[in-house]
């Protein structure tokens, strides 16, 4: 009978402890992940002097595709960017593959680069698709490229 007891305790215990944290389920897995939301990038341009070239104001950004071109919206939020670049149509279910997106940056006082985002995405232990691999390009500078479980923001050098 004690050990029953014992082994009770220690469920419960390991129970508690799994489900005390910040998550909404069994498994540890959070309830408010959001495919595209939690999937998108952040960054500043700034120039070699360190003066921030870009912010949302005047901010026109263009996604290349191969079926032409798409205007995105950027809220006007100051120096610090915040960009979607998955689709949640056209990517949601594509894992284990390459997607490639190119972006054109232009700002009304006439400064102008590109931002390519290569990554691939996986599916986690809580059935989401989560990013997998990333590759960051802007102008012709690779800022990241590797395995990552987060898109990380981004200090960009423009020329």
């Amino acid at each position: 009978m004690k050990s029953l007891y014992k082994l009770f305790l220690i469920f419960f215990t390991n129970a508690f402890v799994m489900c005390s944290c910040d998550a909404d389920d069994w498994r540890g897995c959070p309830g408010d992940y959001s495919f595209a939301i939690d999937n998108a990038i952040g960054f500043e341009v700034i120039s070699p002097a360190g003066d921030h070239l870009y912010g949302g104001y005047g901010l026109d950004v263009v996604e290349v595709s191969s079926t032409g071109y798409d205007t995105l919206h950027i809220p006007d939020n100051g120096v610090f960017i915040y960009m979607g670049f998955i689709d949640d149509e056209l990517d949601r279910g594509v894992v284990d593959r390459l997607i490639k997106k190119r972006f054109l940056l232009s700002h009304q006082i006439g400064y102008k680069d590109t931002l390519a985002v290569d990554f691939a995405m996986r599916i986690d232990r809580c059935d989401e698709q989560v990013m997998k691999y990333l590759k960051v390009t802007f102008n012709d500078s690779v800022y990241f490229d590797g395995n990552t479980g987060r898109v990380p923001a981004f200090r960009f050098l423009s020329k």
